[in-house]
């Protein structure tokens, strides 16, 4: 018998015991991606309402800067496909933190609803050699089997 670690299920899971559920999801409409939940840990380290997050895209978070939503938008229509994708972001108003992200994809009777995303922040300092290291990456997926 063959064992497998699913490494986005233990890497939630790490996120979740160590740092609480810090959550946000999103749909697609068109080719723009909206947020439609979010968790009070995640509002509170942003430094944002609800109001600013939910119910908004990509294009007009206030904590999203240009770059990262050019990145957003290349990497969200991964999820939303079926992919399990891990990548890590500065947002525009937190430049001392960076987020290691994971999305998972939602599936309902054989169609995508939404997207689920766990984060955990980390201090750029504290992590700075791991950042310098990240920033030579491109987001990974992990393929469903």
């Amino acid at each position: 018998m063959e064992n497998k670690i699913n490494l986005i299920s233990l890497f939630d899971k790490l996120i979740e015991d160590s740092h609480g559920e810090m959550k946000f999801a999103f749909i697609r409409k068109g080719n723009t991606f909206i947020y439609t939940d979010v968790t009070s840990p995640l509002l509170e380290a942003l430094n944002i309402t609800r109001d600013e997050f939910v119910g908004k895209s990509v294009d007009n978070c206030s904590f999203i800067g240009d770059d990262l939503a050019v990145k957003l938008k290349e990497i969200y229509p991964a999820a939303w496909g079926g992919k399990r994708v891990v990548f890590y972001c500065v947002p525009n108003q937190r430049t001392n933190t960076f987020f290691v992200v994971t999305l998972n994809p939602q599936i309902d009777n054989n169609k995508f609803v939404e997207v689920m995303g766990n984060c955990v922040p980390l201090d750029k300092e504290e992590f700075k050699d791991t950042l310098h290291m990240l920033k030579k990456f491109k987001p990974f997926e992990i393929r469903n089997e």
